[in-house]
């Protein structure tokens, strides 16, 4: 049978770890409080111009509530664009095989 002291030794000892770890988990907690709440303040300040632009800025309309005339020519538009920039990245190409040609000629 143990004595008295020892149980005594026990429950304190019990006591102070209850203790610590209920310190521990306090401050634990209020790190990770700290640290999630800069995240969300870095979160916020990276955000904050999309909202602004997007604000400032009106959605354009969905295609299919429009005229099927408008669909008909953004795509005209669209095309005509990828047209011009095949024709320009052509001409690039062809410039650069010219200049190596004279190079390669002298």
């Amino acid at each position: 049978m143990m004595s008295w002291w020892i149980w005594l030794l026990l429950v304190v000892f019990m006591l102070v770890m209850l203790i610590v770890g209920a310190v521990f988990v306090v401050w634990r907690g209020l790190a990770l409080m700290r640290t999630v709440s800069s995240l969300g303040a870095t979160i916020e300040r990276r955000l904050a111009p999309a909202s602004t632009q997007e604000e400032r800025a009106p959605l354009p309309r969905p295609v299919f509530t429009e005229p099927l005339t408008v669909a008909s020519d953004r795509y005209t538009d669209a095309q005509a664009e990828v047209l011009a920039r095949r024709e320009t990245k052509h001409r690039r190409h062809m410039a650069q095989w010219e200049r190596w040609l004279t190079i390669n000629h002298q």
